[in-house]
């Protein structure tokens, strides 16, 4: 990165997109319970927002249906 002119090196980031200032910001080994419980998480998220999508387009497509 150029800053005034001068080069100046822009720290790298790590897994969840923090920059790695300090030794502790860097996770050594990756739990697999962690990330498993995280897919298992992001899944029902996934589930539930699809659910709610479908019950807007029922509603949606019932007031259509009412002005054919």
């Amino acid at each position: 990165m150029l800053i005034c002119g001068r080069l100046t090196r822009v720290p790298k980031l790590n897994a969840r997109g923090e920059y790695i200032l300090k030794p502790e910001h860097v996770q050594v080994g990756l739990n697999y319970n962690v990330i498993s419980q995280e897919i298992t998480d992001t899944k029902l998220i996934i589930r539930e927002l699809r659910r709610k999508e479908n019950n807007i387009l029922k509603i949606l497509k019932k007031r259509a249906d009412k002005y054919d």
